[in-house]
């Protein structure tokens, strides 16, 4: 008996036609391409938390700004991302948050810890007050901070992190100081390397940073909880120089 034109026609089971083929593809060539443009243009590493398999955003690049180096078993990464190196500080105030919910976004806000003053016993065995002091090689190593008027002059100029003023010259005529502050530096986060876990510290002026040891940093951790995690990893590390200057 002859089909009638247009009558159903039949499929072999198990075989797509090629609209179902199409279709499909169009979808995950689409899904592929959202994928790629997030990771891409929103330059983020993504991950799915284990405790309730949300997606969650764990950092950019090598700085992980939404995850603790010891919480890194609670994720697992998303095709295409990966961990960085450089961790979130572990916060005690912060122990509820879980891994990708912190609201600070990056490393500033209340997750930096400002080291610029602290009491210590000193050789006499009396208290003596003591100021971060940088590595010198920090002077060779300038950034640059910008200074403006109330009318709309704005001025780059180098910033050698409170060691020393810049040079006037040309249209400056001079430079010096007027109230100094003591507070330049900031412990921002922790850096992974093949060593161990070292500490961060950034220019409050200019964003500079450079990584420390943790013998010229402890002292001015005044959260005693936070300190014990952090000597923690001071002495995983084992560290007890002062001043390899590497810029972070």
């Amino acid at each position: 008996m002859a089909r009638k034109p247009g009558a159903d026609k039949r499929s072999t089971p198990g075989l797509l036609t090629m609209q179902q083929i199409n279709g499909r593809t169009c979808v995950y060539l689409i899904n592929k391409l959202n994928l790629f443009l997030r990771r891409q243009l929103i330059m983020g590493e993504y991950a799915r938390r284990k405790s309730d398999n949300a997606e969650i955003k764990i950092g950019t690049c090598e700085d992980m700004y939404y995850l603790r180096y010891e919480d890194r078993d609670k994720v697992i990464c998303d095709s295409g991302s990966g961990f960085g190196t450089r961790w979130r500080l572990p916060l005690p105030s912060e122990d509820h948050i879980l891994p990708g919910d912190y609201l600070d976004p990056y490393f500033r806000g209340d997750s930096l810890i400002p080291i610029h003053l602290a009491t210590v016993v000193g050789d006499n065995g009396e208290d003596e007050r003591i100021y971060f002091e940088p590595n010198k090689e920090v002077v060779e190593n300038p950034g640059t901070t910008q200074l403006r008027n109330g009318n709309g002059l704005l001025v780059n100029i180098k910033c050698f992190h409170g060691l020393k003023l810049p040079e006037a010259g040309g249209d400056i005529t001079s430079i010096h100081w007027n109230g100094k502050t003591s507070h330049w530096w900031d412990l921002i986060c922790l850096r992974e390397t093949e060593e161990g876990l070292h500490p961060v510290v950034q220019c409050r002026q200019c964003g500079h940073m450079y990584r420390e040891t943790w013998p010229a940093v402890l002292d001015f951790i005044k959260d005693k909880e936070l300190k014990r995690r952090l000597m923690t990893y001071a002495i995983t590390l084992g560290s007890t120089y002062h001043g390899v200057l590497v810029p972070d």
